[in-house]
């Protein structure tokens, strides 16, 4: 199963992002646990490297682009 996959049953299960648990949802979850490969609130089965994603786990874009263009235009 792909990681694209395992997120969309997750979605549809409506299971936590991080710990898999179906009684809350990430932005709630009591584990301390977070990926072993980002360190982000999602579980490690979940990361997708991706640029411009969002290191929150939560599927929505973290507008990467623009932090790179205003961290480029502070050297100028």
């Amino acid at each position: 199963m792909s990681q694209q996959q395992r997120l969309e049953l997750c979605k549809a299960k409506r299971l936590c992002l991080n710990c898999l648990h179906k009684s809350h949802f990430v932005d709630k979850c009591p584990s301390a646990s977070r990926c072993l490969i980002c360190q982000a609130k999602h579980h490690t089965k979940l990361h997708a490297d991706k640029p411009g994603r969002s290191r929150q786990g939560n599927g929505r874009r973290s507008g990467g682009q623009c932090q790179r263009q205003r961290s480029s235009r502070r050297g100028k």
